[in-house]
Formats: C-alpha cells, sequence, structure tokens
C-alpha cells in the first residue's frame, strides 16, 4: 500500500524500470561504502545520494504539476474575420511554480478540426530566471472549418535525461475560418430584377409581408398592431414594426453538394467560395436571402433578410461536404421551392437534360433561375449547354476561378 502511494504520488507513469534502476544504484553505492569504505566509497555514495535525491523528487519540486498556461493570439482578418488561406499565430504563455532545475518544458498542442480531424503541434522553452516561457507557431493556409484547442501536454526531464513528467492542462479555444470570397462590385442579374420590382412598384400598390424587416420611427395612422412595444419601451418613444415589402426580390442559393458532381477538391471549394461571395453581395444589397444544402442531410433555410439570419446561413458554410447522395436536379424538388417565388441561383458544375428539364419546371412555376457553372468543361459542352439554357432564356455564367467571378457578374457574360 505504501509503495502504490508513492509511486502514484512521487514516480512517472510508466517509468518503473527506471526507478528500480536509480534505487538499485543507490544501494549499490551504499553497500560499496559500508563494506569497503575508504573516501573513494564515500565521495561516490554522497553524489549518488544527490543524483537521486534530485531524481526522486523532481516531478514533487520541478513545478510540472502546477504549471498554467495563458492564451493569445495574433492573425490578420479581412473584413473582420479569418477565411481559407490566412495564417493564424497561436502565443502561449507559461509559468512554472517550484525551483527545481529542469533544462526545458516539451509542449504538445493539441487541437482538431471538423474536416481534417486532430492536429499537434509540437514546441519547447526553457524558463527563463522567473521560470516563465512561452511558445509561439504560426498555421499557415487555414482550412474552411472550425479549428479547437483541446488539451496541452507539457512534459520536461531531469538535466540527466532519465525520468519524463508531464502534465496535461486544457486552455480551451475555438475559432472559425469561413470560404474564401471575393468582393462583388455589382451583380446584372441581381440589378435587373430590383429594376423589374421598382418598376412593379411604381406601377401597383406595394403589399407587405408579414416578416418583421426591422423598426421605424411611429407615423400619425399606424394601426395598433404595427407598434413595437418593445422598440417602445426601450426607447421611451413610439416605434411601429417594418415590414419586408412583396416586391423585395428573394434569392435562394442551391449548392451541389452531389459528391459524383466534382472532380477534385479544389473545384468544390470553389464552389463554397462562390457561394460566400454571393452571399455577402446580396446581404450588402439587403435581399433576402435563403440556403438550400443537399449533402447528407438537407438543409433548408426560407430567404429573410438581416444580417444575424445571414450569419448562421455562412456559418453552415463552414461545414458543408462534397458528400450528397442526390444530384441537384433531384434536390430542386425540395418541397421549400413549392411555395417559393423569387430567383435560384444554382452552382454546380452539373450540365445534363435532367437538369435543363428542371430549369424549364421551375421557370413553368414562376421561379427565374440563375445557373453558375463551376469550371471543367470543354468548349463543345459548354456550347450546347449554353444553346439549351438561352432557348428557355435561363441566364448562366461559366466560372472557372473565384477572380472571374466579379468580371463576369457585373458584366453579364457567359464565359
Amino acid at each position: 500500500m505504501m509503495f502504490q502511494q508513492i509511486k502514484d504520488r512521487w514516480l512517472p507513469e510508466n517509468q518503473l524500470p527506471v526507478f528500480i534502476g536509480v534505487i538499485i544504484t543507490w544501494l549499490s553505492s551504499l553497500l560499496f561504502l559500508l563494506f569497503a569504505g575508504g573516501k573513494l566509497a564515500l565521495v561516490m555514495f554522497v553524489i549518488m545520494t544527490i543524483i537521486s535525491t534530485y531524481l526522486l523528487l523532481l516531478t514533487r519540486w520541478s513545478g510540472i504539476k502546477e504549471i498554467i498556461g495563458k492564451r493569445s493570439v495574433s492573425y490578420r482578418k479581412r473584413e473582420g474575420r479569418l477565411e481559407a488561406g490566412d495564417s493564424f499565430q497561436m502565443v502561449v504563455a507559461f509559468k512554472l511554480p517550484g525551483f527545481w532545475p529542469i533544462p526545458y518544458v516539451f509542449i504538445k498542442e493539441h487541437f482538431s478540426h471538423n474536416r481534417l480531424g486532430e492536429i499537434v503541434r509540437e514546441s519547447s522553452f526553457v524558463p527563463d530566471f522567473y521560470r516563465n516561457g512561452e511558445i509561439n507557431y504560426t498555421i499557415p493556409d487555414l482550412e474552411r472549418g472550425v479549428y479547437s484547442y483541446t488539451t496541452t501536454e507539457c512534459s520536461t526531464v531531469d538535466l540527466l535525461n532519465f525520468f519524463e513528467h508531464n502534465k496535461t492542462i486544457h486552455l480551451p479555444f475555438s475559432f472559425k475560418v469561413f470560404p474564401k470570397t471575393i468582393r462583388i462590385k455589382e451583380w446584372s442579374y441581381i440589378n435587373s430584377n430590383k429594376k423589374a420590382a421598382i418598376q412593379h412598384v411604381f406601377h401597383h400598390n406595394q403589399r407587405e409581408t408579414q416578416e418583421v424587416d426591422g423598426v421605424r420611427e411611429y407615423r400619425m395612422g399606424d394601426r395598433l398592431s404595427r407598434i413595437h412595444w418593445n422598440a417602445t419601451a426601450r426607447t421611451g418613444t413610439w416605434k411601429s414594426k417594418e415590414f419586408i415589402k412583396e416586391s423585395v426580390p428573394k434569392v435562394l442559393i442551391v449548392l451541389d453538394q452531389y459528391k459524383g458532381a466534382y472532380h477534385n477538391r479544389g473545384q468544390f471549394e470553389l464552389a463554397v467560395s462562390i457561394t460566400a461571395s454571393i452571399i455577402q453581395y446580396v446581404m450588402k444589397e439587403k435581399i433576402p436571402i435563403g440556403s438550400l444544402f443537399a449533402g447528407i442531410n438537407y438543409q433548408y433555410m426560407e430567404p429573410k433578410s438581416g444580417m444575424a439570419y445571414v450569419r448562421k446561413i455562412e456559418d453552415r458554410l463552414l461545414h458543408v461536404e462534397c458528400n450528397g447522395e442526390r444530384t441537384v436536379d433531384d434536390v430542386l424538388l425540395h418541397d421549400g421551392l413549392n411555395n417559393f417565388r423569387g430567383s435560384i441561383v444554382v452552382i454546380s458544375p452539373l450540365t445534363s437534360d435532367q437538369l435543363f428539364q428542371r430549369f424549364k419546371w421551375l421557370k413553368k412555376r414562376g421561379m427565374k433561375t440563375f445557373h453558375l457553372l463551376i469550371g471543367g468543361k470543354t468548349k463543345w459542352e459548354l456550347d450546347r449547354w449554353e444553346q439549351l439554357l438561352q432557348s428557355e432564356s435561363i441566364d448562366l455564367s461559366y466560372i472557372e476561378s473565384l477572380g472571374q467571378l466579379p468580371v463576369v457578374l457585373e458584366r453579364g457574360m457567359t464565359r
């Protein structure tokens, strides 16, 4: 029982043979002193006693069991957030209590990525006079997704490199890396729809939906049902609800996640980046936006406006994968589209007769369709697909790289 307590309290894990070796060496020096005597035996016994005491007390007095850490981060943000391809620098400062001399501290940082799995970063530092130290490292070319730090393993060895003592501490931290985006100044397709909406308002009375778009000042004649009581109580002045106008164009983005549609990972990431760029543009134009992501499970969000709602759509882009079981023409049969009226932007590398028939079906139901075709097609395939869509007045843009996106959308070009 006593040996077990000593083992649990003083002995590093899985190092019993080294511990026994130290004890045997010390006992040998003691026996040599007792049976041989002399200055040499005495000197050897004193040296072995000092070394053994140092080795066996290291885990108690080195401070590794009470080590503490603190994180600080530094990274370059674009528009207030990290995007794929950016760099991230992590700095972790450590405080090591105790006084027993140790040569260095070895650090293993464990963090995970929702798609890449667990990642381990190894570093080390030499404690200064005040037994402080820090590590810093850079993660270049960040991948889209969520990074989460889990545990940090701290370990040290004695001056003779016999025993290793360790401690696991928890310094939780997580950050999001959004898809790489590019700024779209103008999109002719959206602008034409907005102009059509303005003309509709000019010639007809503009009706309101039941969807609240914000809060405005009270106007004489506003009905009691329009009063926003929470905002009125908060501000002390009368406030009314602002509803979305029926003529405001709505946009639904459909991202093709069918695993057989893409040639490689880069092509799918291009589709995700295009989706993220369009979401930012539509958000800037204050147009109600929704999404339909069809991976293993369908994720449908009906078009709504508001910064918080758009952020939810962007958060879903962190987790989308090229793992869908159904082609995009099947996805367009989703129940959420039954009562939808607006523009559907389909982002997909797929061209097929089934998809063309689905586009025609959507058009008959009063929905405008725009196909953003991801690069990878031959000239013959592209010409044929363009002719098919033109026959039904369906808009098409062909994108081979993210840098092409603003130019193609602004000019309304097909390629």
